[in-house]
């Protein structure tokens, strides 16, 4: 599964493991991202999307979608390391071996 980013009629925008059907897309692990503000900062907190359920699996219409992007590397390791697989990957020319 692919990792994307969801903004949806609602408003809420979502970022999420996914796999893309005909009329459907069914989110893994999905969260909720929104922005905070601090007096002189500012930044992006990522919570669980629905915390009232233990399903991993949600099934949203692509009417209910507005747009779908690729998160930045920095989002997406972070949604990896608190929701996914917890693999994080080394940015390129770190010098890393993995």
């Amino acid at each position: 599964m692919n990792i994307k980013c969801f903004k949806l009629v609602s408003g809420e925008e979502i970022i999420s493991e996914c796999k893309v059907t005909d009329d459907e897309i069914i989110l893994n692990n999905p969260a909720r991202m929104a922005m905070v503000k601090d007096e002189d900062k500012q930044g992006m907190v990522i919570i669980p999307w629905i915390p009232i359920t233990n399903e991993k699996e949600i099934f949203v219409k692509k009417t209910h979608v507005m747009y779908i992007v690729e998160p930045v590397p920095e989002l997406a390791q972070e949604y990896n390391k608190r929701f996914g697989s917890g693999l994080v990957v080394p940015p390129q020319g770190s010098g890393i071996i993995v």
